[in-house]
């Protein structure tokens, strides 16, 4: 499946926009997501930043993780995380879940991917484009579209 991002090289991301998608007193939002190649499928697929890390200290704080796999896949820095839910990706048989998390403030750094990661790529897409994604099936991660939707319904009653 090709991206769109004709040009763009591993070690450079391509902003493809930076347009805020909500906004109160507290924070501005943006979406921020990656794309990467999932081996078990054999193609690339946008999806939110996500992960899990094994160093001690961020074992049991999901905001100190999603600090550190933000900053490894996107270089992005945010000055503030607000959990938005919790959500269980397939409990029939799996017992894996994640934390959603808003990352806001956000600061551009460099980026240190993985050897599993390498060949990521980053870009900035409106809320209207990224449901366009999920639409043309080039985000069809089940963790992203359920974040997404969670965060719409979040957003929705604020």
């Amino acid at each position: 499946m090709r991206s769109g991002l004709e040009g763009a090289d591993d070690a450079h991301p391509v902003a493809l926009s930076s347009r805020e998608v909500y906004r109160n007193r507290w924070m501005a939002v943006r979406e921020d997501i990656v794309e990467q190649y999932r081996y078990p499928v054999g193609e690339r697929f946008w999806e939110f930043p996500q992960g899990s890390v094994d160093t001690p200290e961020a074992l049991g704080d999901p905001h100190l993780t999603a600090r550190i796999e933000l900053a490894e896949e996107t270089g992005l820095r945010a000055t503030t995380l607000t959990t938005i839910g919790f959500i269980r990706e397939a409990y029939g048989f799996l017992n894996q879940g994640a934390h959603v998390i808003v990352a806001s403030g956000l600061t551009r750094g460099e980026a240190s991917p993985e050897i599993t990661e390498v060949g990521m790529r980053t870009g900035w897409f409106s809320h209207e484009d990224t449901w366009g994604l999920i639409d043309d099936g080039r985000m069809s991660e089940s963790a992203s579209i359920a974040a997404l939707a969670l965060y719409d319904r979040k957003r929705a009653r604020a």
